[in-house]
């Protein structure tokens, strides 16, 4: 009888390893493949980007990235030194994200543009409308057909009746009831 035996040999794992060297190097490549052949195939899901802001510190002023201390300079006053940058590249950096842009436009609705008739303000052809900011830009038709309005554009569907929820993709909006024009065209800012 041979008992089992509890315990690895390091120096017989070298071994078997040495002796199947081929099979080893044949999984390592075979992952390289099948990892390279599905980078290729999906791509990148994610895209991103973002802006590091130092604030650096001057006199009076708190808020540095290495603290605030006399004698020491701090990493915030160094990038500035070095960039020569003052507050107003701060500020106009934030003023200008995508961030406080959207929601600037969703604040003052200025997704929807009217761009005929010209003159007409976007209050004058909806009484409500909720702007989702993942709905698809674009331009759409607006043309009286009898009691109701064909809509021709990206995502457009079915007609829209003056008075009536619509839903153009998944934006939600109301046409007025009255003093419609026969016709208008709305550019959708996404």
């Amino acid at each position: 009888m041979n008992p089992q035996r509890d315990t690895v040999d390091i120096g017989e794992a070298v071994g078997v390893l040495r002796r199947r060297w081929r099979w080893v190097a044949a999984g390592v490549l075979t992952g390289l493949v099948i990892a390279v052949v599905v980078g290729f195939v999906f791509g990148p899901r994610y895209k991103g980007r973002t802006t590091v802001v130092l604030r650096s510190a001057q006199a009076g002023q708190g808020g540095t990235l290495g603290g605030e201390a006399s004698g020491i300079l701090s990493a915030g006053s160094l990038v500035s030194l070095l960039s020569g940058a003052t507050g107003f590249d701060t500020e106009l950096e934030i003023l200008t994200s995508r961030s406080t842009v959207g929601a600037v436009v969703d604040s003052l609705g200025l997704q929807a543009i009217v761009e005929a008739p010209k003159a007409l303000p976007r209050t004058a052809l909806f009484s409500s409308a909720h702007w989702d900011p993942l709905a698809l830009g674009g331009v759409y038709h607006f043309e009286r057909s009898g009691s109701e309005y064909r809509v021709s554009g990206p995502g457009a569907g079915g007609p829209a009746r003056p008075g009536s929820v619509y839903h153009l993709g998944r934006s939600i909006l109301t046409l007025r009831a009255e003093g419609l024009p026969e016709r208008f065209v709305v550019r959708l800012i996404s």
